[in-house]
């Protein structure tokens, strides 16, 4: 019931506001000059002020918002490079660290995450759960990365797929990713 009288309250106030804007328009046609000028200087000033308080409004939340966006990006670039790490010193993580990591990146992409990076976060947990190519899991992960990187404001044009996770690769993995062939 608040909402309804906000609401009414809300196009109540308009209407005012639009009634009292059309009463002065009457007054200031028939007014010298200079009190035309003088309103007009005034209606300009204030509407000015008001804009730049607006801008400066947005971009202080923008900020914060994609203070909070990097943050979350950042645990989830984190956990690929631990990855690699244990991957290439043949020491993998644990299943738990890992399990904790990963709900942590996905309560971060659930709450800053555009909605590609969630899409292709899914895409990217249902082709690991039961992989049939390793490939395509990690053409998955590329993806998850380019949204990550396209959230955050980066520009990677018409990139080949899989080209951020083959600079976690060796020379021949990168090879075995690029040739069809091999499964």
């Amino acid at each position: 019931m608040n909402d309804g009288i906000s609401t009414w309250a809300s196009i109540f106030l308009r209407l005012v506001g639009v009634a009292l804007g059309t009463w002065g328009i009457y007054l200031l046609i028939d007014a010298d000059p200079r009190v035309q000028l003088g309103v007009l200087t005034v209606i300009g000033s204030v509407g000015g002020v008001v804009y730049a308080q607006h801008v400066t409004s947005r971009r202080e939340r923008d900020s914060r918002l994609f203070q909070n966006k990097a943050q979350a990006y950042e645990e989830f670039f984190e956990l690929i490079g631990e990855i690699a790490k244990g991957v290439i010193s043949d020491s993998p993580i644990s299943h738990d660290y890992m399990l904790e990591k990963s709900m942590a990146i996905q309560k971060g992409f659930m709450v800053w995450g555009s909605p590609e990076t969630i899409n292709t976060w899914i895409e990217f947990k249902d082709a690991s759960e039961n992989p049939s190519d390793y490939r395509d899991v990690l053409k998955k992960l590329d993806g998850v990365l380019q949204s990550a990187r396209k959230d955050l404001g980066h520009d990677d044009g018409q990139k080949d797929e899989g080209w951020l996770i083959k600079m976690l690769l060796n020379k021949e993995a990168r090879e075995m990713m690029n040739d069809p062939t091999d499964s």
